[in-house]
This record gives structure tokens, C-alpha cells and sequence, in this order.
């Protein structure tokens, strides 16, 4: 079955390899010894649900035999490290509007701090917070927030 996740919603892919063993069992196959399924998958949400022995990973068309426990493992994880995603798990667009503050050193601009308090990710979030308040003296940073703020309230 090649990718049997296809167009499914995360959570469809999520309960999927259970819903399928539950319905193999319910046909009550008992004269069948063994039921095996080969599969292609690029969702991390099915990965997590088999062994890690019983898959077989590709890099370059060659079995890449890198592959770690993935059985009830973190999707953030498998997707960061199964899926070839080397350049980060972020849209581009983001990675990029976050790096080009992180480069400046003291013109820190109001649509910065507006990106900034976009971050989802309560832990890159911090991350970045830390570095531009490193960059800047705490005094500009706070006079930003204030004006920001400011304006907010004025709306």
C-alpha cells in the first residue's frame, strides 16, 4: 500500500494502524497464521506505531540503517530526524523572518518585537527572546514593548 496516509487527517493517521489490526481481528481469521502488510509512509503518526526493526528506511534509493526506536516515540523527533528535514521543522518563511532579527545587533525594530510575539513555540519563543535581549540594551527593548503596548491600548 503506497502511502496509505494520503489525505488523511492527522488524527486518521494517528489511530489508523490501530483501526486496521482491530478490523483484520474482527474477521476472525483463525485458520491464518500470519497477515503481513507492506507499506510506504512519510507520516510520522503511523511510524510511531511500528517497531523500529520492522521498518526499513531509504536514503539515496539505499537502506540507511540510522534509524532509531521509533514505537511510541515523539512525532516532533521522528519527523526531525526519519524525514530528512535537516534544515529545521519550521516553515521557511518563519526560519528566515526569525534568523534575519537574530543577525541584527541594535536596530531591533516594533515589527521585530511583533514577530517575535508571533512564535509559537513557547521554547524558540525564549530562545529568540534571549538573544535580542542580549543584542540590545534592556532599556531600548523595554521603550519598544512600552510603545507597542501603547499603540495596543490606544486601538
Amino acid at each position: 500500500l503506497d502511502e496509505i496516509e494520503l489525505y488523511y487527517h492527522p488524527e486518521y493517521q494517528r489511530v489508523f494502524l490501530n483501526t486496521l489490526i482491530e478490523q483484520i481481528n474482527e474477521l476472525k481469521l483463525h485458520q491464518i497464521e500470519n497477515i503481513q502488510i507492506l507499506f510506504l509512509t512519510h507520516s510520522p503518526f503511523i511510524l510511531s506505531d511500528i517497531e523500529a526493526s520492522n521498518i526499513l528506511k531509504l536514503s539515496e534509493g539505499k537502506p540507511d540503517s540510522s534509524i532509531r526506536q521509533t514505537f511510541a516515540a515523539n512525532l516532533y523527533d521522528l519527523l526531525k530526524d526519519d524525514f530528512f528535514l535537516n534544515e529545521g521543522v519550521i516553515g521557511e518563511f518563519a526560519k528566515n523572518k526569525i534568523g534575519k532579527i537574530l543577525k541584527k545587533t541594535n536596530n531591533i525594530s516594533k515589527e521585530d518585537i511583533d514577530v517575535i510575539s508571533l512564535i509559537g513555540d513557547p521554547l524558540l519563543k525564549g530562545i529568540v527572546t534571549e538573544k535580542v535581549n542580549a543584542q540590545l540594551k534592556n532599556n531600548d527593548l523595554i521603550q519598544v514593548q512600552i510603545k507597542k503596548l501603547k499603540s495596543q491600548l490606544k486601538k
